[in-house]
Protein backbone atom coordinates (compact mmCIF):
# COMPACT_ATOMS: atom_id res chain seq x y z
CA UNK A 1 0.00 0.00 0.00
CA UNK A 2 1.22 3.43 -0.99
CA UNK A 3 1.25 6.60 0.47
CA UNK A 4 -0.61 9.80 0.36
CA UNK A 5 2.78 12.11 1.48
CA UNK A 6 6.05 10.85 3.78
CA UNK A 7 7.79 13.33 6.17
CA UNK A 8 11.36 13.28 7.72
CA UNK A 9 11.08 13.34 12.02
CA UNK A 10 13.57 15.25 14.40
CA UNK A 11 16.97 14.42 14.28
CA UNK A 12 18.37 12.23 17.19
CA UNK A 13 20.99 14.29 18.41
CA UNK A 14 22.37 10.94 20.28
CA UNK A 15 22.41 8.56 17.50
CA UNK A 16 22.72 10.68 14.35
CA UNK A 17 19.55 9.58 12.73
CA UNK A 18 16.53 11.11 10.91
CA UNK A 19 13.29 8.91 10.42
CA UNK A 20 11.27 8.82 7.30
CA UNK A 21 7.57 8.97 8.37
CA UNK A 22 4.53 7.74 6.52
CA UNK A 23 1.01 9.41 7.02
CA UNK A 24 1.89 11.36 10.33
CA UNK A 25 3.07 8.64 12.14
CA UNK A 26 3.90 4.97 10.88
CA UNK A 27 7.39 4.81 10.51
CA UNK A 28 9.40 3.31 7.27
CA UNK A 29 13.20 3.53 8.18
CA UNK A 30 15.90 5.11 10.11
CA UNK A 31 18.43 6.98 7.90
CA UNK A 32 22.04 8.59 9.23
CA UNK A 33 21.71 12.38 9.50
CA UNK A 34 24.14 12.62 7.18
CA UNK A 35 24.52 10.10 3.77
CA UNK A 36 27.79 10.22 2.62
CA UNK A 37 29.46 7.13 0.53
CA UNK A 38 27.82 4.31 0.57
CA UNK A 39 25.21 3.46 4.08
CA UNK A 40 23.25 0.49 3.95
CA UNK A 41 19.56 0.88 5.74
CA UNK A 42 16.75 -1.24 6.50
CA UNK A 43 13.05 0.27 4.66
CA UNK A 44 10.37 -1.72 6.37
CA UNK A 45 12.61 -4.78 6.97
CA UNK A 46 14.27 -4.97 3.60
CA UNK A 47 17.56 -3.89 2.92
CA UNK A 48 19.11 -0.70 1.20
CA UNK A 49 22.28 0.10 0.16
CA UNK A 50 22.47 3.97 -0.67
CA UNK A 51 25.18 5.80 -2.27
CA UNK A 52 25.40 9.33 -2.51
CA UNK A 53 28.02 11.90 -3.46
CA UNK A 54 27.48 15.28 -4.97
CA UNK A 55 25.65 14.74 -8.33
CA UNK A 56 24.08 11.40 -7.61
CA UNK A 57 21.96 9.28 -5.22
CA UNK A 58 22.01 5.80 -5.83
CA UNK A 59 19.53 3.11 -4.20
CA UNK A 60 19.80 -0.82 -4.23
CA UNK A 61 17.18 -2.37 -2.87
CA UNK A 62 17.85 -6.42 -3.92
CA UNK A 63 17.62 -6.42 -7.88
CA UNK A 64 16.03 -3.01 -8.32
CA UNK A 65 18.16 0.26 -8.32
CA UNK A 66 16.55 3.46 -8.09
CA UNK A 67 19.23 6.82 -8.97
CA UNK A 68 18.82 10.28 -9.00
CA UNK A 69 21.59 12.63 -11.07
CA UNK A 70 22.38 16.47 -11.67
CA UNK A 71 24.47 18.12 -14.06
CA UNK A 72 26.51 20.47 -11.09
CA UNK A 73 25.11 19.77 -7.59
CA UNK A 74 21.82 19.27 -5.82
CA UNK A 75 22.52 22.67 -4.42
CA UNK A 76 21.96 24.31 -7.89
CA UNK A 77 19.37 22.09 -10.02
CA UNK A 78 16.96 22.89 -11.33
CA UNK A 79 15.69 19.61 -12.90
CA UNK A 80 17.45 15.97 -11.39
CA UNK A 81 17.04 13.11 -14.11
CA UNK A 82 15.61 9.81 -12.01
CA UNK A 83 15.51 6.36 -12.43
CA UNK A 84 13.06 4.29 -10.40
CA UNK A 85 13.81 1.01 -11.62
CA UNK A 86 13.78 0.83 -14.92
CA UNK A 87 10.94 3.79 -15.02
CA UNK A 88 12.28 7.18 -16.00
CA UNK A 89 11.04 10.45 -14.33
CA UNK A 90 12.38 13.67 -13.25
CA UNK A 91 12.18 16.38 -10.42
CA UNK A 92 11.24 19.83 -12.35
CA UNK A 93 11.64 22.97 -9.92
CA UNK A 94 9.10 24.95 -10.92
CA UNK A 95 9.66 28.06 -8.79
CA UNK A 96 12.65 28.70 -5.81
CA UNK A 97 11.62 26.05 -3.94
CA UNK A 98 8.82 24.08 -5.53
CA UNK A 99 9.54 21.03 -7.21
CA UNK A 100 7.45 18.95 -9.02
CA UNK A 101 8.14 14.39 -9.94
CA UNK A 102 6.57 13.94 -12.87
CA UNK A 103 7.24 10.65 -15.27
CA UNK A 104 8.41 10.44 -18.73
CA UNK A 105 4.98 11.61 -20.04
CA UNK A 106 4.63 14.23 -17.94
CA UNK A 107 2.45 12.78 -15.41
CA UNK A 108 2.53 14.25 -11.61
CA UNK A 109 4.08 11.70 -9.52
CA UNK A 110 4.53 13.92 -6.73
CA UNK A 111 5.77 17.62 -5.09
CA UNK A 112 7.79 18.74 -1.98
CA UNK A 113 8.65 22.17 -0.92
CA UNK A 114 11.57 24.26 0.56
CA UNK A 115 9.29 27.35 1.24
CA UNK A 116 7.33 27.56 4.69
CA UNK A 117 9.49 25.50 7.08
CA UNK A 118 10.09 23.12 4.15
CA UNK A 119 13.30 22.31 5.59
CA UNK A 120 12.40 21.60 8.85
CA UNK A 121 9.41 20.04 8.33
CA UNK A 122 9.92 18.26 4.96
CA UNK A 123 6.84 16.51 3.19
CA UNK A 124 6.74 14.91 -0.30
CA UNK A 125 3.08 14.43 -1.59
CA UNK A 126 1.94 12.36 -3.65
CA UNK A 127 -0.30 11.63 -6.18
CA UNK A 128 -2.48 8.16 -5.10
CA UNK A 129 -1.43 5.19 -7.37
CA UNK A 130 0.94 6.33 -9.05
CA UNK A 131 4.14 5.24 -7.29
CA UNK A 132 5.12 2.15 -5.49
CA UNK A 133 6.32 2.21 -1.73
CA UNK A 134 10.14 1.50 -2.77
CA UNK A 135 9.43 4.67 -5.27
CA UNK A 136 7.99 6.98 -2.64
CA UNK A 137 10.96 6.41 -0.20
CA UNK A 138 13.69 7.10 -2.51
CA UNK A 139 12.07 9.80 -4.10
CA UNK A 140 11.40 11.19 0.03
CA UNK A 141 15.02 10.97 0.22
CA UNK A 142 15.74 12.87 -2.96
CA UNK A 143 13.33 15.38 -1.71
CA UNK A 144 15.53 15.60 1.73
CA UNK A 145 19.36 15.64 -0.10
CA UNK A 146 17.52 18.65 -2.71
CA UNK A 147 16.26 20.46 0.30
CA UNK A 148 19.32 20.19 3.03
CA UNK A 149 22.01 20.98 0.09
CA UNK A 150 20.39 24.11 -0.50
CA UNK A 151 20.13 25.19 2.64
CA UNK A 152 23.97 24.40 3.30
CA UNK A 153 24.99 26.55 0.28
CA UNK A 154 22.69 29.13 1.44
CA UNK A 155 24.04 29.18 4.93
CA UNK A 156 27.63 29.23 3.37
CA UNK A 157 26.75 32.27 1.40
CA UNK A 158 25.12 34.33 4.15
CA UNK A 159 28.45 33.79 6.70
CA UNK A 160 30.55 34.49 3.66
CA UNK A 161 28.55 37.50 3.17
CA UNK A 162 28.33 38.45 6.98
CA UNK A 163 32.16 38.15 7.53
CA UNK A 164 32.53 40.66 4.26
CA UNK A 165 30.41 42.79 5.85
CA UNK A 166 32.02 42.45 9.05
CA UNK A 167 35.54 43.64 7.99
CA UNK A 168 34.26 46.00 5.77
CA UNK A 169 33.26 47.54 8.60
CA UNK A 170 36.50 47.10 10.72
CA UNK A 171 38.06 49.21 8.18
CA UNK A 172 35.72 51.89 7.56
CA UNK A 173 35.50 52.46 10.94
CA UNK A 174 39.28 52.23 12.57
Amino acid sequence: MAWNYTGWGQRDAKEHTVALIAEGDTAIATFPAQLEGITQVEVQGTPWKLSQGQRSITAEVGQRTFKAGVAKKFSSAKEIELDLAGRSARAICEKRSDWVYEDASGEKLGQFSGGNNGVRHSYTEFEAGKTSEEEQVFLSLVSRTVLESKLSSMSIALIGSLVLISLFLVLVFL
